[in-house]
C-alpha cells in the first residue's frame, strides 16, 4: 500500500500544480476581431504578389528582364520577400502596367521601368 501512496501523491500534486496555474495563455488570446483583420491582411498580401507574380509572367516582362540580365526565378523570389508598404507600392504600379499592357499599350511605360528597378534593388539587397 505505500507504495501505491507515493505515486499517487505525486499525480495528485501534479494535477493541483497545472489546475492552479495562472491562464497565462489567456493574455495571448486574439479576438475573433484581431483573426478577421490579420487574415484579411495576408489574403490582400496574397493577392498583391499575385499580380506582381503575374506581370512578370507576361512575355514583355521575361523579355525586359533577360535584356537586365536578370533570372525569372530571382525575380520571382524577390517578390515573395516583399511586405507591407513596398509590396503595396510595388502591386500598384504591378497593376497599373498590367492594366496598360492589357490595353494594348505596346509601348514600356515609366510604371514598368520603376516596377523593374525595385524589383533589382530588392534582388540585391537579397543576395
Amino acid at each position: 500500500m505505500a507504495t501505491l501512496r507515493k505515486p499517487l501523491a505525486l499525480s495528485l500534486g501534479l494535477l493541483l500544480l497545472v489546475a492552479s496555474a495562472p491562464m497565462a495563455a489567456a493574455d495571448h488570446v486574439a479576438s475573433t476581431a484581431e483573426i478577421q483583420r490579420a487574415l484579411q491582411r495576408q489574403t490582400q498580401a496574397d493577392q498583391q504578389r499575385a499580380t506582381i507574380l503575374g506581370l512578370l509572367q507576361r512575355s514583355e516582362m521575361r523579355e525586359l528582364l533577360g535584356r537586365a540580365g536578370l533570372d525569372l526565378r530571382s525575380a520571382e523570389s524577390a517578390v515573395r520577400t516583399l511586405s507591407g508598404e513596398e509590396l503595396t507600392r510595388v502591386a500598384d504600379y504591378a497593376g497599373q502596367a498590367e492594366r496598360e499592357l492589357a490595353g494594348g499599350t505596346q509601348t514600356i511605360t515609366i510604371s514598368v521601368v520603376t516596377l523593374l528597378l525595385i524589383i533589382i534593388i530588392i534582388i540585391l539587397l537579397a543576395d
